[in-house]
């Protein structure tokens, strides 16, 4: 057996208490070091993870729709205006896709031109110049109206679709960043009017106002749309993190929902008709009948007197829908859409504009989709033209406002 190791080589297992405090506060320091870590990554997931929800819930993806308007009326304008400094008479066809997404020369405003040409020779010409653009609709007109009046038409064609009612299109095509247009003289009047009804805040408008008239519309146009950008590259690097290509579950289950949607409202892909559950959706207020005090009602309103302040003529009317199908779904209430079109009729005429009802004006095979386009034949076929049709009616009372 060997012999026992002497006390005095043998190491010394137990510290001495110097040794355990120095080993306490090495112990201390990395444990802080990896709390204040810890601290800081989850600050800063929480400020990503804010900013995107912020992104998201701002739809800083599709801010440019309000943007391309404004631009595009910086080019229109100035040639309306152009067009009425000589002996001309001018008109300004506001509206949505369901006037101008057509062939060039076939579109409402085309068609009214050319109706209003071949309707009787004149002493003094009209010129009919088309403002419209896809999702438009009366807050767009509302926050444009301004601008339009500054450019002195004789007279302002607004086309009204009994969908513009309805919170289905709020959702879909709420443009708020248009309010940054209206005047400074105005904002007292946009204060009191149902902007929440457009997602627009008092603290939104005065600041798109506030920024405008600083002279940084520009800057306010270009950051929205870094924005914008900002918020698609955050989408393209999630998928990349998750596989490229690939679709992730989120992605698969929003497609399928969307499909959902689609197979729910729509009769089918071609989207020809909506079933009940989509005109539910998109009529169910109209047809029940509308209050004077609906937001949309009152921001008609608003806008023809914005109008008629500088003598521009206003005609506002309703257009045509296809009745037949909404009898055919059940969903049809005459006296509810009576009230409806009454109601619109004395917004529009107690603030100094003409009203048309032209809804019930087309065949049912008129219309090309469930959204109210209208079909169109092909360059040298015949067949049935909606947007002439619209036409003839609307040219009579255009040369009648203008007379």
């Amino acid at each position: 057996m060997p012999a026992a190791e002497p006390r005095a080589n043998r190491p010394n297992l137990r510290q001495s208490p110097t040794m355990q405090r120095e080993a306490t506060a090495k112990l201390r320091t990395i444990l802080r070091g990896l709390g204040l870590a810890t601290a800081f990554a989850l600050a800063a997931g929480t400020l990503v993870a804010g900013s995107i929800s912020w992104l998201k819930d701002a739809r800083l993806g599709r801010p440019t729709l309000a943007f391309d308007y404004s631009r595009m009326m910086g080019k229109w304008l100035p040639a309306l205006a152009q067009a009425g400094s000589g002996s001309r008479r001018t008109v300004g066809f506001l509206g949505d896709s369901s006037i101008i997404s057509y062939p060039d020369g076939r579109t409402v405003p085309d068609r009214v031109q050319q109706a209003i040409d071949v309707h009787k020779p004149r002493a003094v010409p009209i010129h009919v110049a088309p403002l419209a653009m896809s999702g438009a609709g009366p807050f767009d007109y509302y926050f444009l109206a301004d601008r339009v009046a500054g450019a002195r038409p004789d007279l302002v064609v607004i086309g009204l679709n009994l969908d513009h009612f309805s919170t289905a299109w709020k959702g879909a095509y709420s443009r708020p960043q248009l309010a940054a247009l209206i005047e400074p003289a105005r904002l007292v009047e946009a204060l009191s009017l149902p902007m929440h009804w457009t997602g627009l805040t008092t603290d939104r408008l005065l600041f798109y106002i506030g920024v405008v008239q600083a002279g940084g519309y520009d800057a306010f146009y270009w950051l929205t749309l870094r924005q914008a950008q900002v918020g698609r590259a955050r989408a393209r690097f999630e998928r990349w993190l998750q596989g490229g290509g690939e679709e992730t579950p989120e992605q698969r289950l929003r497609d399928r929902a969307d499909q959902r949607t689609i197979a729910r409202i729509f009769t089918g892909p071609d989207i020809r008709h909506y079933r009940r559950a989509g005109l539910l959706e998109h009529y169910q207020e109209t047809l029940a009948g509308l209050e004077p005090d609906h937001p949309v009602v009152r921001v008609l309103a608003a806008t023809v007197g914005r109008f008629r302040n500088d003598d521009v003529a206003v005609l506002v009317y309703l257009a045509p829908v296809e009745i037949s199908w909404l009898e055919s779904q059940g969903v049809m209430d005459r006296d509810g859409l009576a009230r409806t079109i009454a109601v619109v009729r004395q917004a529009v005429e107690s603030s100094g504009g003409e009203f048309a009802d032209l809804h019930d004006r087309l065949p049912a095979d008129a219309f090309r989709d469930a959204p109210g386009h209208l079909v169109v034949p092909q360059e040298g076929e015949d067949g049935i033209d909606g947007p002439l049709l619209v036409a003839k009616a609307l040219a009579p009372l255009v040369i009648r406002s203008l007379d």
